[in-house]
Formats: structure tokens, sequence, C-alpha cells
């Protein structure tokens, strides 16, 4: 008798999750071929912050990526509907996947700080900001060691075909704490700039359109939200390629968001060029 019923099932949900990990691979690098193009021929300089939201994008685009692959291999089927070794190397790459998000994450966060230290030059400010960069480098890099090292032995974390010969950490509060620095600092770096710009010359209506580019970064702080209500049953290690469709569908929209407001202030400029009275000049 199998261990999950499938009564009232559909029996193959992947659309859900390789469908919009399609949209982004190409949607994603638009935006930031946009962003790369419009630096070089209306500034006449790429900066670092540019190289590492190309950086993030390369890691983003790789995840959704591998994100189409497990669709096409096991995810959104139940686990007794899949071979022992389709699934082993199904896990395999999402457990990957896994590592490569919150190198996405972090690098899409600094690539934001570092925008804000090309446009801003006031003492206090920089000094946040490379506070921050410093705070969100030590993090990421604790994630992803906490995500590589997350079983004993480490391939436990995608093979556990023999249950008594490994162990993990507890899986859904190592997420919920990734999740809620995710949100907070994501919260911070929207609101960092706010009290610079009401302080510009500038007219109120710019004031306002700047404070909206910078602020769309809210909209990734709405999918972070979204993706801790499916973190719990992601991690319940109960038919994995079935539950963790949901959760895995709102890392790659959270991943690929998060480049895409990194973007946007940064296209104001090529915005401007395009329509000066909207955008300014």
């Amino acid at each position: 008798m199998p261990l999950f019923s499938h009564y009232g099932d559909i029996p193959d949900n992947s659309a859900a999750l390789s469908l919009p990990s399609l949209v982004f691979v190409i949607l994603t690098p638009i935006v930031v071929a946009t962003r790369l193009l419009g630096r070089q021929y209306l500034s006449g300089q790429i900066g670092p912050d540019d190289w590492i939201i190309l950086t993030s994008c390369v890691f983003a685009e790789t995840v959704s990526i591998q994100m189409i692959v497990v669709c096409r291999w096991a995810f959104g089927k139940h686990e007794d509907d899949v071979s022992k070794e389709l699934l082993i190397r199904t896990l395999k790459l999402y457990f990957i996947a896994q590592i490569l998000y919150k190198i996405n994450i972090g690098l899409s966060k600094i690539s934001i700080l570092l925008l804000y230290l090309r446009l801003f030059i006031q003492r206090w400010f920089v000094i946040t900001c490379w506070t921050w960069i410093v705070i969100i480098t030590a993090f990421t890099l604790s994630t992803v060691v906490s995500s590589i090292f997350q079983c004993s032995p480490v391939q436990y974390a995608f093979d556990k075909s023999s249950p008594d010969q490994g162990s993990c950490i507890n899986l859904t509060a190592f997420w919920y704490a990734n999740a809620a620095f995710n949100i907070f600092s994501d919260l911070a770096l929207v609101a960092l700039p706010v009290p610079v710009i009401s302080r510009l010359q500038l007219p109120l209506r710019l004031k306002l359109i700047l404070c909206c580019i910078f602020a769309v970064g809210a909209f990734v702080c709405i999918t972070s939200i979204l993706r801790i209500t499916t973190l719990d049953i992601a991690t319940s290690y109960l038919d994995i390629t079935w539950n963790s469709i949901d959760s895995s569908k709102w890392t790659v929209i959270e991943s690929n968001l998060g480049i895409i407001s990194a973007c946007l202030p940064a296209l104001r400029r090529p915005l401007a060029f395009l329509s000066p009275r909207l955008f300014g000049k």
C-alpha cells in the first residue's frame, strides 16, 4: 500500500514551478542586460554593483534552470511514483540549488548597497551601507556552509535510503531563520535611502518617483512572507518531490524579483533618457 494517498490529486504538479522558472529565465537576464547597456552607453562605466548583480543573475538563473530540470525528473510527482535512482538524482540537484539560492540572495542585497554608495555620499549613510554589507556577507557565508553541511554525512541530505545512517539539523528552523533575516534586511534596505532622498533639492514629484523606485524591493518582502507559509510542509521530509513545489516556486520568484528590484534604481537614467518628462532628466 502506498505511503501517500493519491486520491483527488492531479498526477503531476510540476507546472506550478517550471512555468515561473521559465518566465524568469527569460525576463531577468533582459532586465540585467538593459541595466548594463544603459550604464555603458549613458554613463560610460560599469561599476562593482553592476558586476555583482550580473553574478547574482547567473546564480538565480542557474537555480531557475535547475528547477525546470527537477520538474522534468521528479518534482511535482509523488515519491512512490518515482524510481529511487531518479529521486536521489533530483534531490541532489535540489540540494545544490539551495546553496546557490543563498548566494544569489546575498549578492542581490550587496549590489543594492553598492548602488547606494554610488548615489549617496553622506557619512552616516556610507557607514550604514558598509555595516550592512559586512552583516549580509557574514550571514550569507554562514548559511551557505550550513546548507552544505546540513546533514552528516553530506550526501544524507539527498539520499536517505538508509534512514539510520545519518542525521540532519532542524531544517525547518534553519529555513525560517534564513527567511526572517531576508525579510528584515529587505525592509531595512528599502527604508535606508528614504531620509536621504527626502532632503534632496528636487521637486516633490521626482522625490516620490525615486522613493517608489527604491521601494519596489518591498515586493520582495511580500514574496518572502508568502514563501514562509510553505516552509513547514516543504521541510517535513514527507513526499518531498510533491510538497516542495510551492516553496520552490516562491524561492524562484523571490530570488528573481530581488534582482529586478535591484536593477530598477539603476534603470532610472535609461528611462529618463527615453521619457525625460516622466522620469526626470
